[in-house]
């Protein structure tokens, strides 16, 4: 994946018993980490803004055909680049590529959401 709102696969191995991945690091936290640390209300501005950049990131996974099934607060990250705030969704574990037309019959994604 190639987008600036996705955490970034910097490497990753073929090892079936034992996986490693090497991700983008992002040091601010989660979103809910950052509107602690700040102790600032998530204004309109950065509500528009985390929607626009996070919707966009959705809208190119669904052109790849990627579902991912647990966005939540805890699975977006916060990335500040001296200027910008930049949100980037992470933890694909229960994103699944679907063809056209096709659909999943179960449960995904985390229960107590």
């Amino acid at each position: 994946m190639n987008h600036p709102n996705i955490i970034k696969l910097l490497s990753s191995n073929d090892d079936e018993t034992n996986p490693e991945e090497v991700l983008e690091f992002v040091k601010n936290g989660d979103v809910i980490d950052v509107i602690n640390k700040t102790d600032q209300a998530f204004n309109e501005k950065f509500g528009r803004l985390f929607l626009k950049q996070i919707g966009d990131a959705i809208c190119y996974l669904i052109k790849k055909n990627v579902y991912l099934f647990d966005i939540k607060c805890e699975n977006i990250v916060v990335k500040f680049d001296g200027k910008h705030l930049i949100y980037k969704l992470i933890d694909f574990g229960s994103a699944k590529q679907l063809s056209y037309g096709k659909s999943i019959n179960y449960f995904q994604g985390t229960k107590k959401y």
